[in-house]
């Protein structure tokens, strides 16, 4: 591992299949492999024969490499940080198994972003923030925005035995289809009010601009993804 950036590379055959499988790679689609290492997921994706494939890569050594593993007329090599390229519309289908320490900024961009699909490989405590439902303990601003922007389809559990070197950590397989594009006014407001996540509304950052009395007298952490999607919407 290359310890400054925190990687683990993928070595599973049959776990990059099943990512692969997941993306359903139409041959008009433009794919991006975001931090794709040594290029097991993009070498993968590239047999599906998508319309074009962008591989995105910030260390350069690997970046080397890749440009020499994959030498084709539809394949675009970015040597950049995954998260610069983010938000966009450029991209059908999104595949990424990026270090878990970015995880919460790849979401949120995914989340400004516009795509068909995305299959992500994240760590299996952090899937389960995302999915976490309102009053729970888990539950916070990341599994309001997951939930109001994307359907999230676990695909398939990963044991940290499939990465070189392992990490400390179990992952998962998960697919997000988007609902709906957030605003940075989106994001902002759900981070914001979950930094208060147990006052009631009519107490947090919320409190000018939820007028409804129900809402305001519930708190943070109990509202819902589409609570948060009204009260925006409400205060536009």
């Amino acid at each position: 591992m290359r310890a400054k950036i925190g990687q683990h590379f993928l070595r599973s055959r049959k776990h990059i299949s099943i990512i692969c499988d997941a993306a359903d790679i139409r041959s008009r689609d433009v794919v991006a492999d975001l931090g794709a290492g040594r290029g097991a997921i993009s070498k993968e994706l590239l047999k599906r024969n998508p319309k074009s494939l962008y591989v995105v890569e910030i260390d350069e050594c690997l970046c080397r490499s890749l440009q020499k593993k994959l030498q084709h007329e539809n394949v675009v090599i970015l040597c950049r940080n995954l998260l610069e390229v983010l938000p966009s519309d450029e991209f059908d289908k999104i595949v990424s198994s990026p270090p878990y320490y970015i995880s919460s900024k790849l979401i949120e961009r995914l989340a400004m972003s516009r795509f068909k699909r995305a299959v992500l490989v994240l760590q299996s405590e952090y899937v389960g923030k995302m999915l976490a439902k309102p009053g729970t303990r888990k539950y916070g601003w990341l599994s309001a925005i997951s939930q109001a922007c994307f359907r999230i389809e676990v695909i398939s559990f990963v044991p940290k035995e499939c990465f070189d070197p392992p990490p400390r950590v179990d992952s998962l397989v998960i697919s997000l289809a988007q609902k709906r594009r957030a605003s940075q006014r989106f994001i902002r407001l759900v981070r914001s009010a979950f930094l208060s996540r147990r006052r009631k509304v009519k107490n947090s950052s919320l409190a000018k601009i939820v007028k409804e009395t129900q809402l305001r007298e519930k708190r943070v952490f109990e509202l819902t993804p589409e609570d948060f999607v009204v009260i925006l919407r409400d205060n536009s």
